[in-house]
């Protein structure tokens, strides 16, 4: 009886180290949930953000346009001009630190709020006009496509308004077609490049009437176009020469361009907000004694919406959403 005795007594002198151990390391949730925490398939707690609100505005469009292309032509043509246009834009976005609940995870993402200082804005067009020569016996059609997208910086605010500067990447393309001509009845035209722009917006009225008047404007700085030579037709361009002997370098000095789109938003009831505007739009590129230009003038008639985008893991807050201009 003494020999069990003796042996309970050494076997519980030899388990002590090991429940001290335990103590020392416990085994609480804790431990768990911060081993989770940062494991590779931890799931971080859904994230919450400022609501990023877009607003676009879409137009239709009918003015005059004033055409010259020597390639086709040496007069002058004029006619009307009808366009859709759509711009939309939303203030940028700040990153903050990432979380420590969502790091190491493959659910990881960085946490952003809205940024009041930057501005996205893109400019989008699409033209057609019918053209009419000085003696009444010859058209051209041409049908014109144009996108810009602009990352502006908040350079002035106060009472008077908010001013914007930056810069813009933008193409365009263009198609000419002349009944008069026929061995070479069309033409084409078409560039890429980065524009300065700016753009400016001031809010009047009242609360039950607030009317917003905004402004954008854009030029080009630098970039590429297309050009062929004097007196050199398509079938020659394609098949006699590479075409990419046709891409020079454009610059405000041999093909300067201005496009402007200016407007205000009116609030109809509760229901929409009606826009009433003005779209300018000029074109010139003189490259391999070539001459063309196009100047266009229109009046614009259209709405403008606000999208607020929710989806994902975001959640909706109670604040009301912040409006980019």
């Amino acid at each position: 009886m003494k020999k069990r005795i003796a042996l309970l007594y050494l076997l519980a002198c030899a388990l002590l180290p090991w429940g001290a151990k335990a103590e020392r390391f416990p085994t609480d949730s804790t431990v768990h949930e911060d081993k989770a925490k940062s494991s590779l398939f931890a799931v971080p707690p859904p994230q919450t953000r400022f609501h990023n609100v877009t607003m676009t505005t879409r137009s239709i469009g009918i003015g005059g346009i004033l055409l010259g292309d020597t390639y086709l032509t040496p007069l002058s043509y004029g006619g009307t001009h009808f366009s859709f246009v759509s711009q939309s834009l939303h203030r940028g976005y700040k990153r903050e630190r990432e979380s420590s609940l969502a790091r190491g995870s493959l659910f990881a993402y960085t946490p952003r709020t809205i940024d009041p200082k930057w501005l996205h804005h893109t400019l989008f067009s699409l033209g057609y006009a019918r053209t009419l020569n000085p003696a009444g016996n010859a058209n051209i059609h041409t049908l014109e496509l144009s996108y810009s997208r602009s990352l502006l910086r908040q350079v002035a605010y106060g009472t008077w308004g908010e001013l914007f500067a930056g810069g813009a990447l933008a193409g365009r393309a263009e198609g000419l077609y002349s009944t008069r001509n026929g061995n070479n009845p069309g033409t084409i035209h078409a560039s890429v490049g980065l524009n300065a722009a700016v753009l400016y917006s001031f809010r009047f009225g009242n609360d039950r009437f607030p009317i917003l008047a905004k402004l954008y404007a854009e030029t080009r700085l630098a970039g590429a176009t297309f050009s062929q030579e004097f007196g050199e037709s398509y079938y020659e361009l394609y098949y006699f020469s590479p075409i990419g002997r046709r891409i020079h370098f454009a610059h405000p000095f041999n093909a300067p361009s201005l496009r402007a789109v200016a407007g205000l938003d009116l609030p109809i009831l509760d229901y929409c907000t009606l826009h009433l505007g003005y779209h300018l739009s000029l074109e010139r590129q003189v490259i391999n004694h070539l001459r063309y230009y196009r100047s266009t003038h229109s009046l614009l008639v259209g709405f403008t919406t606000t999208a607020l985008p929710l989806g994902g893991r975001r959640m909706a807050r109670s604040s009301q959403p912040p409006l980019p201009l």
